[in-house]
């Protein structure tokens, strides 16, 4: 009796059993089936940019509509493109630290660009939106295409400028002293950029509130900028809706219920370029001079 049930168990269990090699075969790849995408808006608020296991650097286009995980497709404008931010949170957004921005100064009038949040948010062409593990892109409705990609501690972007108008024009790209829920108390920025020069950096830190909890964070930012085929035009610091080439340092402070100050600093090259221009930013939770390349 005892065989005859172990019989009729193994029976039910084959029966049940699911071909395995399709799963097995070398041309099989579970990465193409993965969508960021899903649950990227209505409240899902995932994370839909470029990360890698455990690591500290998640880079994505911010958006001014649910922002909670940075990117959402709900037909919102782009205000920047930032290497840290939280999946699958609610409430207030979280990180967003250090928003990067590229842009072409109307008639090359480096007050006509759009430095404050509001002023510089762009729509994006839905079409345009790729993300795979690992990879992020997106094109402006301006023509601006940014493409993001991480390692553990650092963050790569790509932005082509070529197809937004005149290939001879001068762009730039702004970095605000800011994160997505406007907690910042304090920061500070440098610019090191020589006129002429093939690169540039920025790096500085602020002080952070956290979206839930008390206290708060220090976080230390280093961005190396560089175009292929373009010099450095010129670079300097901002402040509301006016920059200059003069000073290159900006420290600003502010309690979380006082007036918010935006700033940061910018970097802006002569065209024409070649390709695209390339942005490296580091992040550190520790100093300026513990950036890992990894």
């Amino acid at each position: 009796m005892g065989a005859l049930y172990l019989f009729s168990a193994l029976l039910a269990i084959s029966s049940f059993s699911v071909p395995i090699h399709a799963a097995d075969s070398v041309d099989f790849n579970p990465v193409e089936w993965i969508d960021p995408l899903i649950g990227s808006r209505s409240g899902g608020n995932v994370f839909a940019g470029a990360s890698l296991p455990y690591g500290m650097a998640k880079a994505v286009a911010d958006v001014d509509g649910e922002n909670t995980g940075g990117f959402s497709t709900d037909g919102s404008r782009i205000t920047g493109f930032s290497a840290l931010h939280d999946s699958g949170t609610g409430g207030n957004p979280s990180l967003g630290n250090f928003p990067i921005f590229p842009q072409i100064c109307p008639d090359d009038d480096l007050n006509k660009c759009k430095f404050p949040i509001g002023a510089r948010a762009t729509h994006y062409i839905n079409s345009s939106v790729r993300a795979t593990p690992g990879h992020f892109e997106v094109e402006l409705e301006n023509g601006i295409k940014a493409e993001m990609s991480v390692s553990k501690h650092a963050a790569l972007f790509r932005f082509d400028t070529t197809a937004s108008g005149d290939r001879d024009a001068n762009p730039l790209v702004m970095l605000d002293l800011t994160d997505l829920w406007g907690s910042r108390q304090n920061a500070s920025i440098s610019v090191e950029a020589v006129d002429g020069g093939d690169t540039a950096r920025m790096r500085g830190n602020g002080t952070f509130l956290p979206s839930f909890g008390a206290g708060s964070y220090i976080l230390h930012f280093c961005l190396d900028l560089g175009a292929q085929g373009a010099k450095v035009k010129d670079s300097g610091v901002w402040v509301n809706d006016r920059a200059g080439t003069e000073p290159k340092e900006l420290n600003v402070k502010r309690g979380f219920n006082l007036f918010y100050l935006q700033a940061g600093g910018f970097v802006r090259f002569e065209g024409p370029i070649r390709q695209f221009i390339s942005a490296r930013m580091g992040l550190s939770c520790k100093c300026c001079r513990c950036f890992i390349r990894e």
